[in-house]
């Protein structure tokens, strides 16, 4: 029964400091594909009136 307080409890889980790389990393990645989904997301909008004016004097040609 003495030896019970020699044993060790086996750590899990992790220290701050990894929670803190791991939210700053992530946040990194998010700064840098933000922009670049919202301005895809414009340039799908903005496609297809542009689409529409080219196909426009074709057909008034027929």
């Amino acid at each position: 029964m003495v030896r019970l307080h020699l044993i060790k409890k086996k750590n899990s889980g992790f220290t701050l400091v990894e929670l803190v790389i791991v939210i700053l990393v992530l946040g990194i990645i998010t700064a840098v594909a933000a922009p670049k989904m919202f301005d895809t997301a414009n340039d799908a909008r903005d496609n297809p009136p542009r689409q529409s004016l080219t196909v426009i004097p074709g057909a008034s040609e027929m």
